[in-house]
């Protein structure tokens, strides 16, 4: 019946909307004689142009008719106005008219510009004071003192009066002496200075007729440049009376259709209130569309329901208690369904109750969230005497949904009922929702949310097409969330803003956790609020915990201790705190989870939420003690904003130092400790790659790294700077100067991912020509566990053809010849295997390093790099090692004192066999030639 009376006043605005187009195609169809009246205009403009701003109506100077046209408006100057003529042309004003201000050509009802018409000075006694007039301002006027007239009231200049500022009216000013008369200054006498100018005679002569009395036909504005001879007082033609006729039409209607619409709503109303018990009974809830995934949970609350009088539904908020409350009860298809809330009045539920008693058939009646912890006692028993009433009807069954934070409430009404069956369902710890149950639910969001509206300035874009990749599902359904998980999906899928965050989103504390930590925060303010400072203080203890967690049975007092010093203003004793303050006491499930007897833990967004809280007390203490999982994923550098609905801890320029100094200390050390540390710092920096804190992370890695690397830690380092690089240009790095440290991690980066353009573009780029001892610097950099430099990976790429590090090397090497010659200490540094470089080429057939060291007289006898003096006898038997390495390499046979990492080479080819030919040949001289030295 409602359904039939709204369908029936949706059919009456459709024909009054058809009826009013009808009407406004009639109107204006065909050409126009004038234009729009202003009550029509807005409609003419709505319908003639998609933006109205565009709508135009101008007299057209060449076929003497109005068109209306759209096109973008123009500004013109005062004492003008503009006519269509092929295109705009603005004109002065005609005579008698004058326009004061500038004007745009769209502005409504100007069928003719310099619509102001000039004062005629026509009154008694007037005239006009000057013929010089402008088109952008009004007439001046004066009395004619000549026939005896003068100012009724004195104007601002005593010569004229502005009449569209002052009373400009003139009186016949008598002169007792008939010997004088007035004079231009409307003074009575013979003589004196005249300050005011003698009117022209030709004014005098136009102002009078032979009767004295003023030809007003002389001074009527005619148009003749617009309206081709058609004066102001112009009469009605027949189509503006038709235009006003219709006008009027069209106001009745709107007038009409306002009271049928106003009575069909008073009606609508009516019939609503009547029918509202009839309206609750039978409300049975369409399940089809919602975003239900049957869980566990689910099954047990259709169980339960079956075997008691009520069911009970406990969850935090965004749990879906409500919908899976109807969800259960439209299972049940034999029962009616009424739903009441703690909103409906104690008559309402009388109403229902006594028409429960008179019918036969079974109901569930649903109680949403009746218990609130938070309202008054006369709420409470209110709430009470309203569930029990319905729990004494034979053939009614209830379900009671429960915030956590009502528990309480609960618990206290199972005990007033303890003769009545219930049952209750714990959607938070009993039946949490499982991953697969996550996965269904964001499918199914996925599935039926095909498009949305997102604002872009003042439009709205629709966006039909929402992917979210599988490593954010994972991420998503991995994620404790402090509200519901179902509540923060609806947001998720439901808001632009909140999707664009991805699955920070489900990370980030809810605005509603950041609120009550406050209150928590706030309630430490004074002595009384015991419960609120306790509840803080653990929290807070836990969060400069390193570990994270809580041992109830081993707590630091002394820490704790200078926790509440540090929170409060006032003194307390150590003893008697350690004498009756229990930890138990101020953990709540709420905010704490167990994973041990007597082990406990902050929930994640709690803990966040705590960051960001206690942040503002001490940022050094959250620095450096809070975990650096959580300060990553809350913590933005200060040159990036925040992201709509995103919470994170912004920096202020107080802070900036701060937050670089301590953060940037603790990525550095994390790099190293492991593969997931390290790969959450690399998505952190990737993510925010023009951050000062990486450059302060780069120059403390330099003291870590070096003094203890081992194979796993060279790993994480290609991976952390093959990361940082993929997002940093050359130029950029080349910016920020970097360390031979950073160049030659980033150099193996660039080689060891094939990555030519980005090498070439390096090396040309933040290697300067200029400088071979930054080159050396890097090239002696220590790179692996074995102690091997960069120079020792660089002669292991030396074969390979068209390499760009190769020939770059060989061009540095032979541009700055003596550079190297005296700087050579460093390159062939041995490692802790007692071999360098140069054992490497030779051992591997690497002739053109070997040629190219041999060309910059690195292995000469006088020059050698292995001796400080060229007697020393040693030198031979390193000569005879190199000689052995070679055999060995020739032969493919394994040497132990060849050592290096597979991570930065995968596969180390050898040389060819003239390759190693030559190479013995060259070692073979120098051995003779410094054994005959030695021998001479």
């Amino acid at each position: 019946m409602l359904e039939e009376r709204v369908q029936a006043l949706y059919r009456l605005i459709c024909i009054l909307i058809i009826t009013e187009n009808i009407v406004l195609t009639s109107t204006f169809s065909k050409s126009l004689t004038v234009c729009p009246a202003p009550a029509l205009w807005q409609l003419v403009a709505i319908r003639k142009c998609a933006d109205v701003s565009m709508y135009h109506c101008l007299y057209n100077g060449v076929t003497g008719d109005f068109d209306d046209s759209c096109f973008v408006s123009e500004r013109y100057p005062a004492g003008s106005y503009v006519l269509y003529e092929g295109g705009l042309n603005s004109k002065h004003c005609p005579d008698g008219q004058y326009q004061p201000m500038p004007y745009a050509s769209n502005e409504d009802n100007k069928n003719a510009k310099c619509m102001y018409l000039k004062t005629r000075c026509n009154g008694v006694g007037q005239l006009i004071h000057d013929l010089s007039e402008k088109p952008d301002k009004d007439r001046t006027c004066r009395c004619d003192y000549s026939r005896g007239y003068d100012f009724v009231y004195k104007p601002r200049n005593r010569c004229y009066c502005i009449p569209t500022e002052e009373d400009c009216s003139c009186y016949r000013k008598p002169c007792h002496n008939n010997s004088t008369k007035l004079t231009p200054d409307y003074k009575c006498q013979l003589q004196g200075i005249i300050t005011c100018p003698v009117i022209p005679s030709i004014i005098l002569e136009k102002g009078m007729n032979n009767n004295g009395k003023y030809a007003q036909n002389e001074y009527s504005v005619k148009r003749n440049d617009m309206f081709n001879n058609r004066v102001d007082n112009i009469k009605l033609t027949p189509d503006l009376k038709t235009l006003r006729l219709l006008k009027w039409l069209l106001l009745v209607l709107i007038l009409l259709a306002l009271i049928m619409a106003i009575t069909a709503l008073i009606v609508i109303l009516y019939h609503l209130c009547e029918d509202k018990q009839d309206q609750t009974t039978n409300d049975k809830t369409d399940t089809s569309n919602c975003e239900i995934v049957v869980t566990k949970g689910i099954q047990q609350c259709n169980e339960y329901l079956k075997q008691s009088k009520m069911l009970i539904i406990k969850g935090r908020r965004g749990t879906g208690k409500s919908k899976i409350a109807r969800y259960v009860a439209s299972r049940n298809e034999d029962h009616e369904l009424i739903i009441m809330t703690r909103n409906d009045t104690k008559d309402t539920a009388f109403r229902i109750d006594a028409c429960l008693q008179n019918t036969n058939g079974n109901t569930i009646v649903i109680f949403d969230e009746m218990f609130d912890a938070f309202a008054s006692a006369e709420d409470i028993n209110q709430a009470f005497m309203i569930t029990e009433k319905f729990l004494k009807l034979p053939k009614v069954k209830s379900i009671l949904t429960v915030d956590e934070n009502d528990m309480t409430l609960a618990d206290t009404f199972r005990r007033r009922n303890d003769d009545v069956k219930m049952q209750m369902v714990d959607l938070d710890y009993e039946f949490p929702m499982s991953k697969d149950e996550k996965r269904a639910l964001i499918d199914r969001h996925l599935k039926n949310y095909v498009s949305r509206q997102t604002t872009h300035g003042n439009s709205y874009i629709m966006e039909r097409e929402m992917q979210v990749s599988e490593k954010e599902v994972e991420n998503i359904i991995n994620t404790e969330t402090f509200i519901g998980f179902p509540y923060m999906c609806a947001n998720f899928f439901g808001n632009t803003d909140n999707f664009k965050l991805g699955s920070k989103y489900f990370r980030q504390p809810h605005k509603l956790l950041l609120d009550e930590i406050e209150q928590l925060r706030a309630g430490c303010s004074g002595r009384k609020d015991e419960y609120y400072r306790d509840q803080y203080c653990v929290l807070v203890y836990i969060l400069l915990n390193k570990d994270g967690g809580i041992n109830v049975n081993a707590i630091n007092m002394e820490l704790y201790q200078k926790i509440r010093k540090r929170l409060f203003k006032f003194n307390f004793s150590f003893n008697e705190l350690g004498k009756h303050f229990n930890f138990r006491d101020k953990i709540t499930k709420r905010y704490f989870c167990q994973y041990g007897e007597g082990l406990y833990t902050i929930r994640p967004s709690v803990y966040q939420a705590m960051l960001l809280s206690y942040i503002k007390i001490s940022v050094d203490d959250v620095l450096e003690n809070c975990k650096l999982e959580h300060l990553l994923d809350i913590v933005k550098p200060p040159n990036f904003k925040l992201l709509p609905n995103e919470v994170a801890l912004e920096c202020s320029h107080g802070m900036v130092k701060t937050f670089e100094r301590a953060l940037g200390l603790r990525i550095s050390k994390a790099a190293l400790l492991g593969k997931n540390e390290s790969d959450m710092i690399c998505q952190y920096l990737m993510k925010y790659p023009y951050n000062p804190l990486l450059d302060i992370c780069l120059d403390n890695l330099k003291q870590y790294c070096n003094d203890f690397l081992t194979s796993e830690r060279v790993e994480l380092m290609l991976k952390l700077f093959h990361s940082i690089n993929t997002k940093r240009t050359p130029s950029y790095i080349l910016a920020t100067k970097p360390i031979s440290f950073v160049a030659s991690w980033s150099l193996l980066t660039f080689q060891k991912y094939e990555e030519v353009k980005s090498l070439k573009d390096f090396i040309e780029s933040c290697v300067p020509k200029d400088k071979p001892e930054y080159l050396r610097d890097m090239l002696c950099s220590i790179v692996d566990e074995f102690g091997n430099n960069l120079l020792t990976y660089c002669v292991l790429w030396w074969n390979e053809e068209f390499r760009p590090l190769i020939s770059f090397l060989s061009e540095r090497f032979a541009r700055d010849v003596k550079y190297w010659r005296s700087n050579r200490e460093g390159l062939f540094t041995e490692n802790e295997d007692k071999t360098s470089a140069l054992h490497f080429a030779v051992y591997f057939g690497r002739l053109k390093a070997i040629q190219t060291f041999m060309e910059l007289k690195l292995l000469t006898v006088k020059e050698v790099l292995f001796l400080q003096k060229a007697e020393n006898k040693s030198f031979l038997n390193k000569l005879d090692i190199l000689i052995e390495l070679g055999n060995e390499g020739e032969s493919r046979l394994y040497s132990q004192s060849i050592r290096y990492n597979l991570d930065i080479c995968n596969k180390v080819d050898y040389g060819s066999k003239s390759d190693y030919t030559e190479i013995q040949r060259q070692l073979k001289e120098i051995k003779a030639t410094v054994k005959s030295e030695l021998d001479s």
